[in-house]
């Protein structure tokens, strides 16, 4: 039970959410996981305070949608006794790993399709091990006295994929523009 004066309390998570190599996980975007330079994680924070409580989670995923996405914000916000609308659930976007939308999939491929059935089983992997992970976190409440902020110029590592141009229009720009010159001048 958390007393008003105990102020914010933070705890922290992160688990492997690397599927196991050879299963055809995913929307098949990229090759299945054939080796695996590092694991993929999923890393957050849970947070509670002042009658408010919230979860931050982030995936080394490319893409999470529709039921997908709301099957582990459901998971998370049940396992935190949070409301799933109190759940922030975000992808990385790496380009080798997994996209993940399972109601897609069951528009594209059969019922008893490799990479649907593989698909379904891994996200709900992955809703298991955050729910061990979120757990063991919540035997680990601190006491947060501080909270830090920053700001710094993001050089060669990330752009706008929208770029809004002087009359109000936006110009979409993709990942790579090495066949366009004009979006790369563009400030990040």
């Amino acid at each position: 039970v958390l007393r008003a004066d105990d102020g914010l309390q933070v705890a922290t998570f992160s688990v492997d959410i690397t599927p196991r190599l050879g299963i055809p996980a995913g929307q098949g975007f990229i090759p299945f996981l054939k080796t695996a330079e590092h694991p993929l994680l999923a890393r957050g924070i849970l947070l509670k305070g002042f009658g408010v409580s919230c979860v931050i989670c982030t995936l080394d995923l490319m893409e999470i949608h529709n039921e997908s996405y709301d099957f582990l914000r459901r998971t998370i916000g049940e396992v935190a006794d949070v409301p799933e609308s109190h759940v922030a659930l975000h992808c990385l976007h790496q380009h080798t790993a997994p996209a993940i939308c399972t109601a897609a999939l069951r528009l594209e491929r059969a019922e008893d399709d490799p990479r649907l059935i593989a698909t379904a089983e891994y996200l709900t992997q992955i809703g298991e091990n955050l729910t061990a992970a979120i757990k063991d976190a919540q035997k680990n409440w601190q006491r947060a006295t501080h909270v830090g902020t920053g700001r710094g110029l993001v050089e060669r590592v990330a752009s706008n994929r929208r770029i809004e141009l002087v009359d109000g229009t936006i110009l979409g720009r993709s990942s790579n523009t090495k066949s366009e010159p004009k979006l790369r001048e563009y400030p990040e």
